[in-house]
């Protein structure tokens, strides 16, 4: 995993925060894309409970956030948020030129 770590790039500038979690960083970023496809794909069939699903999860760094960090603090001073948003852009993108095919 360290090694991991070193071979892919934080969505945070070093600067900005010198505890870096890019694992983490990739993880949120591609779980928030698989999702954003999959539940954009899949729109006009969701349930009204997969809706709430879909919009918690296009949330839910920002949830996870306000409810477990607020019972147990964070071990790093970064968070994953921005990786979150470029995750949700890239499966938006993904879907929006599924979708003009």
């Amino acid at each position: 995993m360290e090694m991991f770590s070193y071979a892919v790039a934080a969505c945070k500038p070093y600067g900005s925060c010198p505890d870096q979690d890019t694992a983490g960083d990739t993880y949120y970023c591609w779980t928030h894309a698989l999702a954003k496809v999959l539940y954009k794909s899949y729109v006009p069939k969701l349930s009204p409970i997969a809706s709430l699903e879909a919009l918690a999860l296009q949330h839910g760094t920002k949830l996870n956030h306000g409810l477990a960090h607020r019972y147990k603090a964070q071990r790093l001073k970064s968070d994953h948020t921005i990786a979150a948003a470029y995750g949700n852009a890239i499966g938006e993108s993904l879907c929006f030129t599924r979708s003009r095919k």
